[in-house]
């Protein structure tokens, strides 16, 4: 039995048939079909009765724009990509938080639980990383006390 691959056609012009608008002149070609099949918010509008449903383009400028391209990615793949540990930041950590925001808005709940562990991960390494960088020397963590 043949496997259809998603990633393939991720912002390909082949066969698409909306474009999602969001950030500063970013866009990305995208597939209702696939669409709708990861998301209930997307389901409703595209095949519904909203006016989307019979437009070729769909603007989300009220979201963060890597976190909406975070999520089409996601949506193509079904991979996220946890950096967590890898150079703990508190941008990775917003991009995260981002990441879950937008997946809670179109009901992604993978996703929404996939980028707060994520966020909590990266919250978590970077406490670690804080805690040794200020414990080192520290007369308290070389006491026999402990």
């Amino acid at each position: 039995m043949a496997t259809f691959d998603t990633k393939s056609p991720f912002d390909q012009a082949a066969f698409s048939d909306v474009t999602i608008k969001f950030g500063n002149n970013r866009e990305i070609k995208c597939h209702k079909l696939i669409l709708c099949n990861v998301s209930e918010y997307f389901k409703g509008m595209l095949a519904g009765k909203f006016a989307e449903s019979e437009r070729k383009t769909i603007e989300l400028h009220d979201d963060d724009p890597d976190a909406v391209e975070a999520m089409l990615r996601y949506i193509y793949s079904f991979e996220y990509a946890d950096t967590t540990g890898e150079r703990a930041s508190w941008t990775a950590v917003a991009l995260h938080l981002n990441v879950y925001a937008v997946a809670k808005k179109y009901q992604m709940p993978t996703l929404s639980t996939k980028a707060l562990k994520s966020a909590h991960g990266e919250v978590a390494a970077i406490d670690k990383r804080s805690f040794t960088r200020m414990t080192r020397g520290s007369r308290f963590c070389n006491s026999s006390r402990l």
